[in-house]
């Protein structure tokens, strides 16, 4: 939706946004017919927004603090329906005269949902960090399930908070943008979407061509089972070459009169090597929708957790959204101090989800 205040509004709009490389930008650019007016300067700030000049004038295109920055008036109850609604929204001004607003509602995959409730199965700890504002990124935040966000950051910030994160263990890193480009560059892995920028693409290790965060559970499924199948290997070839290597050099022959004949010799190492070729060969089989089917069949248990600390509906709340990623039939009560559900993630992790909300976990017992 947009707030028409000029006539150039929807020109300049247009005109500013196809120089970004943003997604939004990109969006923007395909909701408005194409534009003939051109910028000879164009200046894209980090966390804010698009400057531009002609010869005659100067464009912006960003948010609340690039308008302060230009010394842009205009009235801010405009912005009430974005808030209101927790919409992003770009304002558009010339001279520091407003020429309109675009309110942009960002829609949640339902995958994004599943992807991090899988990921926060495994003991990860999910992080949002947007420079959108406080109130949108708290909205998402609380509807995608998250540990924590961090609104209103720059690309430094982005960093500061990988490095942060980095003492307490290994960090991955999903990202779209240019500001973006840091963070992914300091991470121990970091993956960009598919449709982003090109400095996103060059700054990971991966790209997710599907633009689906599923694919990072498939990836970390992945790996886990190749690390698996290499030690295999490892074993098998090692265990082979400790017996048969002495066997074929002669090392028992004079005390227990074991020889082995260069003929078999030859053909048990080529033997070996088809082996250890076959078992790693088993990764080709491994495909994203096998993998979660068999999750999903796991078997899930009831489980009760006795919470210690709940003293309003506002904290049974709080331990309900924090059990709902990770199981189904989730039931909190304050009566009983009570939380059960169906679930088949770990004890480790159930307490954790319910202790990073500030309450205490005394007891978890399982119900078959």
């Amino acid at each position: 939706k947009e707030i028409e205040l000029d006539p150039e509004f929807k020109t300049v709009l247009q005109a500013l946004e196809k120089h970004s490389k943003h997604p939004i930008a990109k969006a923007v650019v395909e909701r408005y017919p194409e534009s003939q007016k051109e910028f000879t300067i164009l200046n894209e700030i980090s966390g804010q927004g698009i400057v531009a000049k002609d010869d005659h004038h100067t464009y912006l295109a960003g948010n609340k603090k690039l308008m302060a920055e230009y010394d842009v008036k205009y009235d801010e109850s405009l912005l009430k329906e974005a808030m209101d609604n927790k919409y992003s929204y770009i304002i558009v001004a010339k001279d520091k005269v407003l020429l309109g607003i675009v309110y942009i509602a960002d829609v949640i995959k339902e995958s994004s949902k599943e992807a991090i409730r899988r990921l926060k199965k495994r003991g990860v700890r999910v992080i949002m960090c947007t420079g959108d504002s406080e109130v949108i990124a708290k909205n998402i935040a609380t509807e995608v399930a998250v540990d924590d966000y961090i609104a209103e950051v720059r690309p430094e910030d982005k960093y500061e908070v990988v490095k942060k994160c980095q003492k307490d263990g290994l960090v991955a890193m999903v990202g779209d943008g240019i500001n973006d480009a840091i963070a992914l560059t300091s991470a121990d892995v970091s993956f960009a979407i598919a449709n982003g920028s090109d400095i996103a693409y060059e700054s990971s290790d991966l790209i997710l061509m599907k633009n689906d965060l599923s694919d990072i559970d498939f990836m970390m499924e992945l790996s886990n089972k190749t690390i698996r199948i290499i030690k295999q290997n490892l074993f098998w070839a090692l265990f082979y070459n400790a017996i048969f290597i002495p066997v074929a050099a002669g090392v028992f022959y004079n005390s227990f009169g074991l020889s082995l004949n260069p003929m078999i010799g030859a053909f048990s190492m080529s033997l070996s090597s088809i082996i250890v070729l076959s078992n790693a060969l088993r990764i080709r089989k491994i495909k994203k929708d096998e993998i979660i089917i068999k999750k999903e069949e796991k078997q899930m248990k009831k489980v009760v957790i006795d919470v210690e600390g709940m003293m309003c509906q506002n904290c049974v709340r709080h331990v309900t959204e924090a059990l709902k990623p990770l199981g189904n039939d989730v039931e909190v009560s304050l009566d009983t101090n009570k939380a059960i559900l169906q679930t088949d993630a770990s004890d480790e992790v159930l307490k954790k989800a319910i202790e990073d909300e500030g309450y205490k976990v005394v007891a978890i017992h399982h119900e078959s």
